[in-house]
C-alpha cells in the first residue's frame, strides 16, 4: 500500500515537473513499439473484416455445406422434378441445381481452409502475443515509477544526512538502505525492459509469417474459384447447347435459318399453319390480307405461336386475325425474306422498264436467294397466286396482294424496319411479278400439307429454251448483256443464263446454300423460258403451279408454255 502511494506521488510530481522521469524505452525500441502497434492494427482489422466473409463455420464439413448456394441448388432440383423431364426449364434447373450444390461444397472447403490457415493464426497472434507485450509493458511502467520514486527518496535522504543536526548515523543508514533498494529496483527495471524488448522484437519478426498467412487466403480463394470454374465450364457448354437447340423458344423475332434448323422444318411454323388455315377457310373471304384483324386476337395468336400451343380452328370465322399474324411474323423476322444482301439487286431488277428483261432479272435475283428463304418464298408466292385466282370473289388481285404484303417481305437495312416510300412502287412490282408469273418462277409448285415433305424438289435440269420469234425476242446477245449491266453481274454469271445448248445436271451448290436436314440443296440452274406477254399466270387461266395432293409426281422440268396466238414453243 505504501509502495502504491509512493508511485502516485511520483507520478504527480512528474506531471508537474517536480521530478525526473526515466524513459522506459530507448529510441530504437520506441521505433519498434510503433511498428508493433501498426502490425497489431493491421492484423486486427484484417481478422475483423475476414470473419463475415467466411460463410460457414464448424469442424464438420457437412454442417459447413448448409450454405445459401446449397439451399438454392436443392430448391432448383425440387423445381426441376415438379416441371418434369420434358420441360426445358426443368432440365436447365436440374443441372444448375446440381452445379450449385457442387459449388457449395467447394465454398465449404474454402471456408475451412481459410479458418485453419488464416483466421486461426491471426487470432492466436491477437489473443496471445499482443496481450503478452501489453503485460510486459505494464510491468516495465510500474518498475520505472518505483525506480524513480526510490531515486527521489534516496536523493532526499542523502541531503538530509549531510545537513542533519541530529543522529547522523541513522540518517546515513537510511540513505544506504534506499540506495540498495534503488539498485535492486533498477535491476528489475532493466529486466522488464529487456523482456518487453524481446516480446516486441519477436512480434516484429513474425511479420514474414503473418504475410504468408495472408497469402494463403488468396491461395484458398484461388483453389475455390479454379474448382468452381471447372464445375461451371463442364456444365455450361452443354446447357447452352440444349437451350440454343431447344424447340421451346419463341418463333417471332427468331431468324428463319435458326428456326428451321432447330425444328427440323422446311417451312416456318407460322407460315405453314397460317397458309394451310387460309387455304381452307380464307380464299373466298373478301379483303383477305387487306382488312385488319382484331389487335387482341393477334396478340393472343402471337403468344400462342411463341408458346408452341396454337389451334387456328378457333379462328375459323376470323381469317383476318390469321392474316394479321402472318404479316406480323414476316415483318418481325430479323432479316426480310428477300434478304438485306439482295435488296439493291431486287430494286435494280424491278426498275427495268422492258417487261421481259425485268422478269429475267427478277428470276436471276430470286435464284440467288439462300435455300431457306427461297423455299419459304415459293411456299408463300404459290399461295398468293391461289388467292389471286379468286380475286373476283375476294377482291384481292395480285397487285392488291403485292401492295399489302410487299412491305412485309422486302425492306432495306437502312430503313430500320420502316417503309421506304420512295421504293414502294418497286417493291410492290417485285411481288406482283412473282405472283402473276408464279408458274414460271416456281414451275414445280407446292404440295400444301402439314409437315411432311410439303415441297416438291426444285428441278436441277434445264428447261427447254424458247426459240426466238419475230414477236418474242431471245434472251441472249444484246438483251442478256443489258440485263447483266443493269444488275452489275459478273460475266461468268451472265454467260450461263440461257446457253444455246443447256448444260448437263451438276451436283454443285451455289455459295449461298445452307445445308439442312429436311431440305435438299437448291442447285443453280439457268432460267426457264419467259411466259408470253398476253397471259398472266393465275389471272386469265386456271393456276396449276401447285398441286393439292401427294399423288401427282413433280415434273422434272417445267412444261413448255403454249400461247394461244403463237406457234407452239419447243
Amino acid at each position: 500500500m505504501k509502495k502504491q502511494l509512493y508511485r502516485v506521488k511520483q507520478l504527480a510530481d512528474q506531471k508537474v515537473g517536480r521530478a525526473e522521469k526515466t524513459e522506459l524505452l530507448s529510441e530504437d525500441l520506441q521505433h519498434v513499439e510503433k511498428t508493433v502497434e501498426k502490425i497489431k492494427l493491421a492484423c486486427h482489422s484484417t481478422a475483423k473484416k475476414l470473419i463475415p466473409c467466411v460463410q460457414s463455420s464448424g469442424a464438420d464439413i457437412e454442417k459447413r455445406k448448409k450454405l445459401p448456394q446449397m439451399s438454392l441448388g436443392q430448391s432448383m432440383i425440387e423445381s426441376a422434378h415438379a416441371l418434369g423431364e420434358n420441360s426445358l426449364l426443368g432440365l436447365v434447373l436440374r443441372q444448375c441445381g446440381e452445379a450449385h450444390c457442387c459449388l457449395a461444397g467447394e465454398l465449404a472447403n474454402c471456408d475451412m481452409d481459410i479458418d485453419e490457415n488464416v483466421l486461426a493464426p491471426l487470432t492466436k497472434v491477437l489473443e496471445d502475443d499482443i496481450p503478452s507485450i501489453q503485460t510486459a509493458k505494464k510491468k516495465l511502467s510500474k518498475a520505472g515509477l518505483d525506480m524513480d520514486s526510490l531515486r527521489t527518496r534516496w536523493l532526499n535522504a542523502v541531503k538530509t544526512s549531510q545537513g542533519a543536526r541530529g543522529d547522523m548515523v541513522a540518517a546515513a543508514a537510511k540513505a544506504d538502505t534506499l540506495k540498495e533498494d534503488l539498485d535492486a529496483e533498477s535491476a528489475l527495471f532493466h529486466t522488464y525492459q529487456d523482456t518487453l524488448a524481446t516480446e516486441m522484437l519477436s512480434f516484429v519478426a513474425k511479420e514474414h509469417a503473418l504475410s504468408s498467412w495472408v497469402t494463403k487466403l488468396l491461395e484458398a480463394q484461388e483453389r475455390y474459384h479454379y474448382e468452381s470454374l471447372k464445375i461451371i465450364q463442364k456444365i455450361l457448354p452443354n446447357l447452352q447447347t440444349q437451350v440454343d437447340e431447344s424447340m421451346f423458344r419463341p418463333v417471332f423475332g427468331c431468324s428463319l435459318e435458326d428456326h428451321l434448323r432447330v425444328n427440323d422444318r422446311e417451312i416456318a411454323f407460322v407460315i405453314e399453319e397460317c397458309v394451310l388455315h387460309l387455304l381452307e377457310n380464307g380464299l373466298n373471304v373478301e379483303g383477305i390480307f387487306r382488312l385488319a384483324g382484331s389487335a387482341a386476337k393477334i396478340k393472343r395468336l402471337k403468344a400462342s405461336f411463341d408458346a408452341g400451343i396454337v389451334d387456328l380452328n378457333e379462328f375459323e370465322n376470323d381469317v383476318h386475325a390469321v392474316t394479321g399474324i402472318l404479316k406480323q411474323y414476316l415483318r418481325e423476322l430479323p432479316q426480310p425474306l428477300l434478304t438485306f444482301e439482295l435488296y439493291d439487286d431486287w430494286i435494280k431488277a424491278a426498275s427495268i422498264t422492258e417487261r421481259d428483261v425485268r422478269l429475267q432479272a427478277l428470276w436471276t435475283v430470286c435464284d440467288r436467294l439462300p435455300h431457306a428463304n427461297k423455299v419459304n418464298l415459293r411456299y408463300l408466292v404459290c399461295f398468293f397466286a391461289k388467292v389471286a385466282e379468286n380475286s373476283e370473289i375476294n377482291k384481292m388481285s395480285s397487285s392488291n396482294i403485292a401492295i399489302v404484303l410487299a412491305p412485309n417481305l422486302i425492306w432495306s437495312e437502312a430503313d430500320d424496319g420502316g417503309m421506304n416510300v420512295f421504293q414502294t412502287s418497286n417493291t410492290t412490282s417485285i411481288l406482283d411479278s412473282l405472283i402473276q408469273h408464279a408458274e414460271w418462277f416456281f414451275p414445280n409448285g407446292v404440295v400444301y400439307s402439314k409437315r411432311e415433305s410439303n415441297l416438291s424438289p426444285i428441278s436441277n435440269s434445264s428447261p427447254p429454251a424458247v426459240e426466238p420469234t419475230e414477236e418474242e425476242p431471245s434472251f441472249s446477245g444484246s438483251l442478256l448483256s443489258e440485263v447483266s449491266q443493269l444488275l452489275d453481274l459478273p460475266a461468268s454469271t451472265t454467260m450461263g443464263l440461257l446457253p444455246e445448248n443447256p448444260p448437263a445436271e451438276t451436283s454443285e451448290s451455289p455459295s449461298h446454300e445452307i445445308k439442312q436436314k429436311a431440305a435438299p440443296p437448291l442447285p443453280s440452274r439457268p432460267p426457264p423460258a419467259l411466259p408470253p406477254r398476253g397471259d398472266a399466270a393465275g389471272v386469265n387461266k386456271p393456276y396449276t403451279g401447285h398441286r393439292t395432293s401427294q399423288s401427282a409426281p413433280p415434273p422434272t422440268t417445267p412444261p413448255p408454255f403454249v400461247p394461244k396466238t403463237k406457234p407452239k414453243l419447243q
